[in-house]
């Protein structure tokens, strides 16, 4: 539901200033089975919404340790999805991370290890 309601300027609003939902959403995101629609709404919001960290960090207080198991979920996803030539996923889960490390450039060192495979 959430992943329809963010292609809304008005449900992207409504999201993003909850603390509560993008908590759930991120802890979501980290959970298997439930990571693929967390994920359509994250990257949304990280990739639509200029305010994105800054409303995170700010307004509902998270760290940028807050998302060091968004960081580590991604990466094993995203070798998961390369090493089963799952490409659909692939290409979703490289535009989730290019959309995060352009509003969180703090965190782009963590994915340093996946420079030499995308080549």
């Amino acid at each position: 539901m959430l992943s329809r309601l963010v292609r809304t300027s008005e449900g992207q609003e409504k999201i993003i200033m909850s603390k509560d939902i993008m908590f759930k959403l991120h802890v979501y995101y980290c959970i298997q089975h439930t990571n693929k629609w967390a994920l359509i709404t994250l990257h949304t919001l990280a990739t639509q919404r200029a305010d994105f960290k800054e409303v995170l960090l700010e307004t509902h207080n998270f760290s940028l340790a807050s998302f060091d198991s968004f960081v580590t979920t991604s990466i094993a996803n995203y070798k998961k999805a390369r090493e089963t030539e799952a490409w659909d996923d692939y290409v979703n889960i490289c535009a989730s991370i290019t959309g995060f490390v352009g509003r969180v450039f703090e965190r782009v060192e963590d994915f340093k290890d996946l420079i030499v495979p995308l080549i």
